[in-house]
Order: C-alpha cells, then sequence, then structure tokens
C-alpha cells in the first residue's frame, strides 16, 4: 500500500484581508491573484470567524494523537456548521444583502471551487475502481 502525499498547508502563505466593498486580492503563493476575491472576502469577514473556527477545531481534534476525540461527533460538529453557513448564506442571499452583481460572481466562484473538488473525488473514485478491476473478484 503506497502512501499518499497530502498537500501542504501552511496559514503563512496566505494573509487574513480586511473587508471592503472593493474585489480583495489573496496573497496565496500558489494562485496571485486569487481565483475567488469575492468569497475569500466573504469568508475573512468577522461574521464568518466563528463557523470556520469551529469546524477547523474539530478538524484538529479528529487529527489530535495524543489526546483521541469521537470522530463521530467531530464529524457531526462539521456537518452541522457548515448545514447553518449555508443557511445563513442563503438567508443573506433572500435579504437582498448582497448585490445581483455580487451573488453571481459569489455562486460563480463557489462553482469553480465545486467544481475542483468533483473532479479530485471522481479521480479517486476512478483510481479505486481501476485498482479493483485489475484485481478481479476470485
Amino acid at each position: 500500500m503506497s502512501a499518499t502525499v497530502l498537500p501542504a498547508y501552511s496559514p503563512e502563505t496566505s494573509t487574513p484581508q480586511t473587508v471592503t466593498d472593493e474585489k480583495t486580492t489573496s496573497t496565496c503563493t500558489i494562485h496571485t491573484p486569487s481565483p475567488t476575491p469575492q468569497l475569500d472576502a466573504q469568508l475573512h469577514s468577522p461574521k464568518y470567524r466563528e463557523y470556520l473556527l469551529t469546524i477547523s477545531e474539530a478538524l484538529a481534534d479528529l487529527a489530535d494523537a495524543e489526546e483521541p476525540h469521537c470522530t463521530k461527533c467531530s464529524i457531526d460538529t462539521v456537518a452541522l456548521t457548515l448545514t447553518e453557513l449555508l443557511k445563513d448564506v442563503k438567508a443573506e442571499k433572500k435579504n437582498g444583502a448582497w448585490s445581483k452583481e455580487q451573488a453571481k460572481v459569489l455562486k460563480k466562484e463557489g462553482k469553480l471551487l465545486g467544481k475542483a473538488v468533483k473532479a479530485d473525488c471522481e479521480r479517486v473514485w476512478r483510481e479505486g475502481k481501476e485498482k479493483k478491476e485489475r484485481r478481479g473478484w476470485w
């Protein structure tokens, strides 16, 4: 069984942005400028900070080898927090907190990120399926 190489993440690769009405640019060392400036600005706002910290803590609990935590509880926390975050985003959209143009840009950026995740998942799924087919069923 070969080891999977995970992408490295370092909080130093990007710095927090202050939220303004104008487009912000990310200081990501990989993507310059950021392909999702509006989404970056929304997620860096204080309103979403609590959601992101909760998700981060739940994921850190999963990775904590010294003091193991319940996997189900951590995953439930992540799922519930993401659900609440999406409810808030949907409510903001319905209440007109964003202009029509801003909503279109956020939707486009969300789809851009979703397509990348979907492509990665499909690639992993196909690789697993191909390995299974090569082994055969006997």
